[in-house]
């Protein structure tokens, strides 16, 4: 990413940072939970339960690494699964995290309730 910063035509522009490989949320889901060896579920989340009236979603998620490509000659090193396998692998090192005492969120919702339901999300696909 160096290169991106050192090279100044790419100020001011915008360039797509991935592996240009298509994936489902529901792949990257199956993938996330296989890779962790959860047994949780998958459920399936209406778009209006998580996010609010202005959200719009693509069709496809396909990021096109052609113009970052070209410019730097950027080719990823490092693909989705092993990422996946580092931030899996970062947060089972990580020490659980208590909050001490009742603590409320913007919803009036205790931390403790907040936290389970954001936990049964973890791996919610939006449908």
């Amino acid at each position: 990413m160096l290169d991106l910063i050192n090279e100044p035509r790419a100020v001011g522009e915008v360039f797509n940072i991935g592996n240009g490989a298509e994936i489902s949320i529901r792949e990257l889901a199956e993938k996330v939970k296989a890779l962790a060896k959860s047994q949780s579920a998958i459920r399936f989340v209406p778009y209006h339960e998580v996010f609010d009236d202005t959200f719009e979603d693509m069709a496809r998620r396909v990021p096109d690494i052609g113009k970052i490509h070209r410019l730097i000659g950027y080719m990823p090193r490092v693909h989705l699964e092993e990422i996946l396998e580092r931030v899996i692998q970062y947060w089972a090192e990580q020490p659980a995290v208590i909050a001490p005492g009742p603590v409320s969120t913007r919803s009036g919702e205790h931390v403790s309730q907040s936290v389970a339901r954001q936990m049964e999300s973890v791996l919610a696909v939006t449908a």
